[in-house]
């Protein structure tokens, strides 16, 4: 049986760190992409492989690869800017940077592994 292998954006802390450990309970290789190493309370380093990647600036070239490497057969993005302000507070850079981490970036990743979108109702609800 092959290993199933797993891409989790943003899996270093919270919704994203507790995915990618339970990926790895059930047995896939988690590659965590992301601006920080994931919290290695939770995930030791031989668990996982980690990737310095920043939403702001994406290696699409690298996205690209892995979209195609056909031993990866799932995608989980949770990282994003979460703030809690009156919107008339923020300004014009910090709109735009929110924006771009939590729409333009993830809209991009799933355009590129689009084609491997093929997960079954099935498999969803085995995951639960």
């Amino acid at each position: 049986m092959a290993i199933k292998k797993a891409v989790v954006i943003g899996g270093s802390s919270g919704i994203g760190l507790a995915v990618s450990r339970r990926l790895i309970d059930r047995g896939y290789a988690v590659k965590i992409l992301g601006i920080h190493e994931p919290d290695r309370k939770v995930i030791r380093e031989s668990e996982c492989e980690y990737v310095y990647h920043d939403l702001r600036y994406p290696n699409e070239e690298y996205l690209h690869s892995l979209a195609h490497d056909e031993d990866i057969n799932a995608l989980f993005i949770s990282s994003g800017i979460g703030r809690f302000s009156d919107f008339q507070y923020f300004h014009t850079a910090e709109i735009e940077k929110t924006f771009l981490i939590d729409t333009v970036s993830p809209v991009k990743i799933i355009r590129e592994f689009y084609d491997k979108s093929t997960v079954s109702l099935r498999e969803i609800r085995r995951f639960n």
